[in-house]
């Protein structure tokens, strides 16, 4: 038998489309080089890429730890809607990246957190099934000034 070890690449884009962090989740003691790339470890746990009956893409959450330095940058991904490239990778551990395995693109679309993590929500950003845009969460960026009633006519 086998066995095989796999870690999470994660590259966070910024509104603009530039690249802002490089992290990923198996080498603890060096930053990892995958495709010319530097990425520093991060412990963050990466999951729900999956497509419910439908075919509707639901959300994938990444959850890193809650402090001043993670909090510092996540609201501004939620609040500035970037987009994360994930890469799950068969990783050697005495050694480099071997090959991809997944890999996923979603524009975070919340945050949320509690005492020990902080969640970051994706949704795809194109509907892979309906080849149209999937429904997204109103916010101050798209609409303006949120109504603070729910009593709201059409």
């Amino acid at each position: 038998m086998t066995t095989q070890a796999l870690g999470t690449y994660l590259t966070l884009l910024n509104s603009s489309g530039s690249a802002q962090f490089h992290f990923q989740n198996f080498y603890i003691d060096a930053p990892s080089v995958w495709q010319g790339t530097a990425y520093t470890f991060m412990p963050f746990g990466f999951s729900g890429v999956t497509v419910d009956a439908d075919g509707e893409n639901v959300e994938a959450r990444l959850v890193f730890p809650n402090n001043a330095l993670s909090r510092a940058w996540a609201v501004t991904a939620a609040e500035d809607a970037w987009v994360v490239k994930t890469q799950m990778l068969v990783v050697d551990p005495e050694g480099a990246p071997v090959r991809i395995l997944h890999g996923y693109v979603g524009q975070v679309t919340s945050a949320t957190w509690d005492d020990t993590a902080l969640a970051l929500k994706t949704s795809s950003i194109l509907d892979s099934v309906l080849s149209n845009i999937p429904h997204r969460r109103l916010n101050r960026n798209l609409v303006g000034a949120l109504p603070v009633t729910d009593a709201i006519r059409l």
